[in-house]
């Protein structure tokens, strides 16, 4: 899940793009055919051994070695960490609960704002890793992080249309019981999610973007902006 600021997938995309195509990763491909080959020597050479190689590519076993040097790359290349600070800092990722300035890990940046610590504190807890630059949380995932990050339980509701969701956050600011702090994960009609805070208090409610600012991605999260708008909300809470 990540905020509606196209730039941050852009620039995480077109990096990763820029790392695919460079002598380190095709270096590490090579590395790993020769791997191959020597797992598969009678083989190689046969069209059945390259084909193998090229359906090895496409697993999560491959993907997840792509991760893992795409992260060493990022923390070894001094002109990649430059780039990601500027970055960073441009655009208001690096927070107290924020401190490594991820772009795509909100859940764990708002977890970490209700229970006052790092999203990689929650990480550690929830033994959820923090999904890797253009990759989503799962569902699975982002209701394992909830239920086990240390947030007292809270039941999940639904809504398909933002005209029930306000009348649900109306009728909570009446009751002293239902009025709080809460997650509020939405799904937007990209096939992208993001998660925000929305603190119910007897006047209304605010958004709260743990993410990056406090006022951020309010037209988003409220359905207003064409093309990337929340279409579906799903809200847990209230938490104090």
């Amino acid at each position: 899940m990540q905020p509606n600021n196209q730039a941050v997938g852009q620039f995480q995309w077109q990096l990763f793009q820029q790392y695919l195509q460079s002598p380190q990763f095709q270096l590490h491909v090579q590395n790993l055919k020769n791997q191959f080959q020597i797992q598969y020597p009678q083989a190689w050479g046969a069209a059945w051994g390259t084909q193998q190689f090229q359906q090895f590519m496409q697993t999560q076993q491959f993907q997840q070695h792509v991760e893992q040097q795409w992260e060493q790359f990022q923390r070894q290349d001094p002109v990649v960490q430059q780039l990601f600070h500027q970055f960073q800092q441009q655009n208001h990722l690096v927070t107290p609960h924020n401190p490594g300035g991820r772009p795509n890990n909100c859940v764990f940046v708002s977890c970490a704002y209700l229970r006052n610590t790092t999203a990689d504190q929650i990480s550690a807890i929830t033994g959820v890793p923090q999904p890797p630059p253009g990759q989503e949380l799962t569902d699975v995932n982002t209701g394992i992080v909830i239920s086990t990050c240390g947030l007292p339980a809270k039941r999940q509701r639904q809504y398909k249309d933002v005209d029930t969701l306000y009348a649900f956050f109306n009728e909570c600011k009446w009751e002293d019981g239902d009025r709080g702090r809460y997650l509020v994960a939405y799904s937007r009609g990209n096939a992208t999610g993001h998660m925000v805070i929305a603190n119910v208090d007897g006047n209304g409610w605010q958004w709260i973007d743990a993410q990056t600012v406090a006022g951020a991605n309010v037209a988003d999260a409220e359905g207003l902006t064409p093309g990337t708008s929340a279409e579906v909300w799903f809200v847990w809470g209230p938490y104090q």
